[in-house]
């Protein structure tokens, strides 16, 4: 579970409810219409955007009613944090912090799931697209040992039965 410092006090990182409302309120683009604000901050973490530190926080600590530190002060203890570092790890911890938090909220599991599942399903379609003049052919040895299980696609036109034809004398 993430943990921040902020002046004496120290605050865990909560996902829940009111996570989510402020990322959907406050971290969506215009095209997403008040959705998916949750995982355009996980998508940033997963991309170790440390711009994403900040608008973590300030979702996983939305569940407190008073005494809810401002955006600034989120900043500013991320950035004490990265100065006093010596080892010049700290933003990678942090990142990985708050992305652990997010991957394992049992809140958020299914909607986790689901975006994977799409990124896998275009990575799949993506492989499988070809024009009709595109044939796909395997790479490696035409030998059953020593083949691959890898598939490459040609961009050059299928040749027809007559191109392989040996020239009349």
């Amino acid at each position: 579970m993430a943990t921040l410092t902020i002046g004496s006090k120290e605050y865990t990182a909560r996902c829940d409810f009111s996570f989510d409302r402020t990322a959907n309120e406050k971290y969506t683009t215009k095209e997403e219409d008040k959705s998916g604000g949750t995982l355009n901050i996980y998508m940033g973490l997963l991309n170790e955007d440390a711009l994403m530190l900040s608008a973590f926080w300030d979702c996983a600590l939305a569940h407190l009613k008073s005494g809810k530190p401002t955006a600034e002060q989120i900043e500013d203890a991320i950035i004490k944090i990265i100065d006093e570092d010596t080892k010049g790890d700290a933003t990678d911890r942090l990142i990985n912090e708050a992305f652990q938090t997010l991957e394992n909220a049992g809140f958020f599991k299914g909607k986790i799931r689901q975006q994977w599942t799409m990124m896998e399903k275009m990575g799949h379609r993506r492989k499988r697209h070809r024009t009709r003049h595109q044939k796909w052919r395997r790479n490696g040895s035409k030998s059953r040992n020593n083949r691959r299980n890898t598939w490459k696609c040609s961009s050059k036109p299928a040749k027809s039965g007559w191109d392989r034809l040996p020239p009349s004398n």
